[in-house]
């Protein structure tokens, strides 16, 4: 999806510009994406201790907030 728009002419200026533009092809993208990595390390972290400590949930309350950021919020209720 991002190649074959950035294909037909849109610069990353206009994209940096618009706020609905910037939110699916930057913001979205990696919010997701960093959320992803944290859930990847707390489920290792949660496997091995037996024990969960503060920051493994922390850890969990930061890409819950990153995964409730990106989510596309507009297209599921059409805000």
């Amino acid at each position: 999806m991002l190649v074959m728009n950035f294909t037909k002419g849109l610069d990353m200026g206009s994209v940096m510009k618009n706020a609905d533009l910037r939110f699916q092809y930057v913001e979205h993208p990696f919010s997701m994406l960093i959320a992803a990595v944290l859930m990847t390390i707390i489920n290792k972290k949660v496997k091995s201790n037996d024990t969960i400590s503060l920051g493994i949930v922390i850890m969990g309350l930061i890409a819950a907030g990153l995964f409730a950021f990106a989510f596309p919020w507009t297209r599921v209720f059409g805000a």
